[in-house]
């Protein structure tokens, strides 16, 4: 049976039998950019599918540097510490690159890639993996110190605040920890968590996305739901918080702004989805790329378009502004530094490949009875693990069910098809 659904569907209407999202895909070798890092004493940073990290001229666009890794870097967004940059690979491992003449520091291996960002707090690097660990490591040197099983493959990045940290796993729960790896609390949503970045906290509230297509806000001292903002595909972005506004991006093609309460503002609508970036909000303005191929400056206030920029591929990855620029990367190979103000470009530089990259992403829903769960007192027991919604929890817990069964699953909107 096939159902077609869309945001504008009363998806209630269309129950026939509960379900998970969640995703896979695969990148393969090529050109194209998938994530860039901050901007430092006018040196931005980046990760290739080309197998390359790279320092350009924030300014000018000028190569500084490149290092060479074996694997392709995906959606793992660096990060800076002290005079080293921290990026994760496809090949499982972390590595740990001198910002000051781009030589490998050190680097350490997982089971699996890497698509988290990593942490670095009190002189610890915090990790996860596809391998569904969360490792931690010593800034100084790579070595391991301790690793927490969660079960299924870990994307998202991780948060530590007041000695808890709070991280989202593939099998859609979302978990508390101590800083021992013992479980404090977990909230069960209806698809993956995979946002690449740590969650975003603000004022006594986490927001937290999933690939059920819903936006939740809860408390993060017992994972109490406050409030969920439903879109029509997956939540991958983190939000990013103005005042008394909420910005982020969806599947469904949307950005949107919300309201503290979880209530709708404006929502723009672009040719295809707002993946994995999160909307720089700066100045009145909104920035953001699109896998449509097209970067987008809308007015903060009203969500209406102030100018876009074309390129020659989908937009996976963050922007930064720079001194009068925003600089992103595209799948077409290149980083482009554009005018934040009139969307001129000023400058553009090619990666090492002008072949962009392989990507196949399938979406999935995954029916199933039953869900074992991490279990608490064995953390590290892998095998007491099962990645599936339990159906018969408490009452008192909140498990959402998704609201619709079977549909068509398309890649990035163009790239894969299958049916479930």
């Amino acid at each position: 049976m096939m159902i077609e659904t869309g945001f504008e569907t009363e998806m209630s209407d269309l129950v026939v039998e509960r379900g998970f999202q969640t995703s896979k895909w695969t990148i393969g070798h090529g050109g194209s950019v998938v994530t860039i890092g901050p901007v430092k004493n006018g040196v931005v940073y980046l990760g290739c599918c080309d197998s390359h990290a790279y320092a350009l001229d924030a300014e000018t666009g000028k190569e500084i540097w490149r290092y060479k890794a074996s694997g392709v870097f995906g959606e793992s967004r660096p990060i800076i510490h002290e005079n080293f940059l921290l990026i994760g690979n496809y090949d499982g491992y972390l590595y740990v690159i001198d910002i000051r003449n781009g030589r490998l520091a050190w680097k350490f291996k997982t089971g699996n890639r890497i698509t988290a960002s990593a942490l670095v707090y009190e002189g610890k690097v915090y990790i996860g993996s596809w391998d569904g660990y969360l490792y931690v490591l010593d800034f100084s040197n790579g070595r391991e110190e301790a690793r927490f099983m969660l079960g299924d493959k870990i994307g998202a990045g991780v948060l530590i605040h007041k000695g808890r940290m709070y991280i989202g796993s593939f099998d859609g729960n979302f978990f508390c920890l101590d800083m021992e790896g013992r479980e404090m609390w977990r909230f069960r949503t209806g698809g993956s968590i995979f946002d690449y970045r740590p969650p975003t906290l603000h004022e006594g509230r986490m927001y937290v996305g999933s690939y059920d297509g819903y936006l939740y806000c809860l408390s993060p001292t017992d994972g109490k739901l406050f409030w969920k903002f439903r879109t029509g595909e997956a939540v991958v972005s983190s939000v990013t918080i103005r005042g008394n506004r909420i910005y982020f991006g969806s599947h469904d093609s949307n950005a949107y702004c919300i309201d503290m309460d979880g209530r709708e503002i404006w929502r723009f609508k672009c040719g295809n989805w707002v993946g994995d970036v999160k909307l720089i909000v700066e100045n009145g303005a909104v920035y953001f790329g699109s896998v449509d191929s097209s970067f987008y400056v809308l007015d903060a206030d009203t969500g209406k378009l102030v100018w876009k920029f074309r390129t020659g591929g989908d937009i996976w990855s963050d922007a930064f502004l720079h001194n009068g620029l925003v600089i992103f990367g595209s799948w077409d190979c290149h980083v482009y530094g554009v005018n934040a103000k009139t969307g001129k470009e000023v400058w553009r530089f090619e990666t090492s490949s002008k072949q962009q990259s392989p990507l196949d992403i399938i979406d999935e829903v995954i029916f199933r009875p039953e869900f074992a769960g991490r279990e608490p007192e064995k953390a590290q027991d892998a095998n007491k693990y099962d990645p599936f919604p339990r159906i018969n929890v408490s009452e008192s817990m909140y498990s959402p069910i998704i609201e619709y069964a079977t549909k068509d699953i398309y890649g990035s909107g163009k790239k894969k098809y299958d049916q479930i």
